[in-house]
C-alpha cells in the first residue's frame, strides 16, 4: 500500500506546484515475457522532467505519462512489477484465459493490470490507483475515460478509513475530483466538504505536535489537502468538468492552457483566463 500511496501523495502534490526535474532520455529495453518467454523491446526513459500536473494527478513533463507497462505483444500480460514464482504462478491461468485476452485486447494497460492484480491478491488501494492511471491512458477515448473514472471512484469511496488519515484523504480527494470530472457536482460537493474539515484537523494536529509525526513533511501534506480541497470546491461550484481546468493549475501550466490553440476552452476555464489576462478565442 506504501508504495501506491506515495505515487498518489506525489501526483495530488505536483498538481499544485511546479516540480522540475531531467529531461527525458528514451531508451530501448530487451524484455522476455515472465509467461511464455517471448522476447520484445520496450521504449523507457532514463531520466524526464514535469513541471506540475493536471487535479487527476497526470504529470505534465517530457515524456509519456503514465509511464508506459511494457506488455507482452502475444499474451498482453503487462509487466507491472518484478514477480515473484509465486505470482506469477497466480498470473499465468489468469493471462491465458479466454475471459482476460477479450477483456485486455478491449482495455488499456494499467486497467489490464489492475485487473490481474484485483484477482492475485493485491491491494485495494493498489488497484483503484492502477485505474486511475488507466483514465490517463484513455484521455482520447472519452466514453473508455468515463468508465474508468467510474470505476476507481466507486473503489475509492469504498476504501475503508483505516485510521491513517492522510493515507486516506489522499485517495479521497482523488475520487472527489474524479465525481467533478464526471460533472456530479452536487456528489463531488457533498464529498469535498466531508473531506475539508478531515484535512484541517491534519493540519492541526501536526503544527500542535510536531514531533509525533512519524513523516517529517506531514504539515506539507496536510496543507497541500487544504489548498488542493479550496481549489477544487472552487471548480466544482464553477460546475467545471474539465480534466485540466484552468484554476487548479500551476502557474505555467494555466498560462500555457490559455494560450493552446485549437483546444476550445469551456466558459470556467475562458473567465479563468481573462483573469489571468488572457482572452482565448
Amino acid at each position: 500500500m506504501r508504495k501506491a500511496v506515495a505515487a498518489a501523495s506525489f501526483a495530488l502534490m505536483s498538481s499544485l506546484a511546479s516540480t522540475p526535474v531531467m529531461a527525458g532520455t528514451p531508451y530501448q529495453e530487451d524484455m522476455i515475457c515472465p509467461i511464455g518467454g517471448e522476447k520484445f523491446k520496450h521504449t523507457s526513459t532514463g531520466s524526464y522532467s514535469t513541471f506540475g500536473a493536471r487535479p487527476d494527478g497526470k504529470p505534465y513533463g517530457s515524456w509519456i505519462f503514465p509511464m508506459p507497462i511494457p506488455v507482452c505483444p502475444s499474451n498482453l500480460l503487462p509487466i507491472y512489477g518484478k514477480f515473484t514464482p509465486g505470482e506469477i504462478a497466480k498470473l499465468e491461468p489468469l493471462v491465458r484465459s479466454a475471459e482476460y485476452r477479450a477483456m485486455a485486447a478491449a482495455n488499456k494497460p494499467y486497467f489490464n493490470a489492475a485487473w490481474l492484480m484485483e484477482r492475485s491478491g493485491a491491494k485495494p488501494e493498489a488497484i483503484a490507483w492502477m485505474i486511475v492511471q488507466a483514465s490517463w491512458e484513455a484521455d482520447d477515448q472519452p466514453q473508455l475515460k468515463r468508465t474508468y473514472q467510474e470505476a476507481y471512484v466507486a473503489r475509492i469511496r469504498a476504501l475503508p478509513d483505516t485510521g491513517d488519515a492522510s493515507d486516506w484523504l489522499f485517495y479521497q480527494v482523488r475520487a472527489a475530483n474524479g465525481l467533478r470530472e464526471l460533472s456530479r457536482f452536487d456528489e463531488a460537493a457533498a464529498m469535498i466538504a466531508t473531506l475539508h474539515p478531515r484535512a484541517r484537523a491534519l493540519v492541526t494536529a501536526a503544527k500542535a505536535d510536531p514531533l509525533k509525526n512519524k513523516d517529517k513533511d506531514q504539515l506539507e501534506k496536510a496543507e497541500y489537502l487544504v489548498r488542493f480541497l479550496d481549489k477544487l470546491a472552487e471548480t466544482s461550484a464553477a460546475r467545471n468538468p474539465s480534466s485540466e481546468p484552468v484554476t487548479m493549475l500551476d502557474p505555467r501550466s494555466a498560462k500555457s492552457m490559455c494560450k493552446r490553440e485549437g483546444s476550445p476552452l469551456n466558459d470556467p476555464d475562458r473567465a479563468a483566463c481573462a483573469k489571468l489576462g488572457f482572452a482565448p478565442a
